[in-house]
């Protein structure tokens, strides 16, 4: 920001090696480690603060806000179980008046210095055109702002939900297309940033078994499993939204089979964040992972991450075989659902009549269920499946924006298509297939992530070719 208003600072060394380091691999690893040990250890406090100086140098000093892009997705999984708002109230930090004021205090002098950002690169940078996916992005917003109209339910509290749910959903995607100059940044930034997310969440489902009740009379109860940010399901889906990072290394990489053993991590992460959906849906994700990572080399590199594949499958097959009575303890709570709805065809059903009631604008995001839950602001109720939620929310007409807005991001992912493209492709399918049995399209924290793969990758698009014809003079 300020080498922009003061062109001399660009030059300066010391200028130049924050822009380094803000775009350097051990700064991406520093932020994942942050965040690991903030989950581990409670330490969320002097986390933010380390965040804020991280986030304050790169705004003030760097040459565009592409380092704030770690530090915003990880500061949203920092959060220890032992302060989870949910399952400890009374024992939370987040609910202690000094802590939450200095979070709060941090909160707002980022926002300032982000939004100055923006402001000072709109102005001194070459313009950026519009976005192509503002339309669908607006048009979804509408939906979710009208969802409810012409019913009971439709409160101040559902359009400020509403309001919150576009926001998480798009805030990424503007800012980051407006604030980094994607013509400097490298094309292996934005994976990079999931894949060592990935790891870190590795760490934190190995955290989750160390909490208390998880063990229950020899066996694993999988409803213990959790962090302070995220239930089992939230932290599978997210995991499988990393997977797709390391596939694309395995193809860009010169030493790609190396992150062909990460990708099989991830997936054995998976399995352990005992999520039914996120397993079941995140192998179909790991299966397309698999072939890209094959076939996107050529020669012997193929053969290497082939051989890799085959060999880790071969490794996991025996583990599992061999310690099968540790692994049926193990997933007991997983098995004995099994394909049980959980109550999912039952909340159907419920939003499916509220959606006949209200067919056109829906019943709301507070009356999604058919009933008033909050008059207030306050976390509604969801229906565990995208399409049902839009239509009990937002109606036909939702469902119809949701469309567009899906057929924008076909056009930006399948136009042109390049290696950061259809790592952008696997991390959304990631998403929308999980979300069939869950609600993670309407969660902050995979909102954020979708935002911003979303501007990685329609910036990713060369710059077009130049349109100036030279007529030739007739002698």
């Amino acid at each position: 920001m300020l080498s922009a208003v003061f062109p001399q600072l660009g030059n300066s060394r010391f200028v130049r090696t924050v822009d380094a380091f803000f775009r350097s691999v051990p700064y991406l690893c520093i932020v994942a480690a942050l965040m690991l040990a903030a989950e581990l250890f409670s330490w969320e406090l002097p986390v933010y603060y380390l965040y804020f100086v991280f986030a304050a140098v790169c705004l003030l000093f760097a040459d565009d806000a592409l380092g704030v892009l770690p530090v915003i997705l990880c500061c949203y999984m920092t959060v220890s179980p032992e302060n989870n708002p949910e399952h400890f109230p009374e024992q939370t930090a987040f609910f202690d008046p000094a802590f939450f004021t200095q979070v709060a205090f941090l909160a707002a002098a980022a926002v300032i210095l982000l939004v100055g950002r923006l402001a000072v690169f709109c102005i001194f940078s070459k313009k950026r055109g519009f976005p192509r996916l503002l339309f669908g992005f607006a048009a979804l917003g509408i939906a979710y702002v009208l969802g409810g109209a012409f019913s009971p339910f439709y409160t101040s509290g559902a359009i400020l939900f509403g309001l919150l749910e576009i926001f998480s959903l798009c805030v990424m995607y503007f800012y980051f297309f407006y604030a980094v100059d994607w013509e400097r940044a490298k094309r292996w930034y934005v994976p990079a940033v999931f894949l060592v997310i990935g790891v870190a969440l590795l760490g934190q489902i190995a955290d989750m078994y160390t909490q208390p009740d998880v063990f229950v009379n020899g066996t694993v109860n999988r409803y213990a499993l959790f962090t302070g940010w995220a239930t089992y399901n939230n932290l599978g889906c997210v995991v499988c939204m990393c997977i797709p990072a390391a596939c694309y290394f395995s193809v860009r990489s010169r030493h790609g089979w190396a992150f062909v053993i990460l990708e099989c991590l991830f997936a054995l992460g998976l399995l352990f964040t005992q999520s039914r959906g996120s397993i079941m849906f995140g192998f179909v994700v790991f299966i397309a992972c698999m072939l890209v990572s094959v076939f996107g080399k050529k020669g012997l590199a193929r053969m290497k991450n082939l051989v890799v594949f085959a060999l880790a499958l071969f490794f996991f097959s025996g583990m599992f075989y061999v310690l099968r009575d540790y692994v049926d303890v193990l997933f007991e709570s997983v098995f004995s659902v099994g394909l049980d709805s959980n109550g999912r065809f039952e909340i159907w059903k419920t939003c499916i009549a509220t959606f006949r009631e209200w067919p056109l604008f829906g019943a709301g995001f507070y009356g999604t269920r058919g009933e008033l839950i909050s008059e207030g602001f306050a976390f509604p109720s969801f229906a565990h499946n995208t399409y049902v939620q839009l239509l009990s929310t937002g109606g036909v007409f939702a469902l119809l924006m949701y469309l567009l807005h899906r057929a924008e991001t076909c056009i930006v992912l399948f136009r042109r298509p390049n290696a950061e493209k259809v790592f952008a492709a696997l991390v959304i399918l990631a998403m929308i297939l999980t979300s069939f049995v869950d609600v993670h399209f309407f969660s902050i924290g995979p909102g954020l992530m979708y935002g911003a793969i979303l501007a990685a990758a329609e910036r990713s698009d060369p710059a077009p070719p130049a349109r100036w014809k030279t007529k030739k003079r007739n002698k």
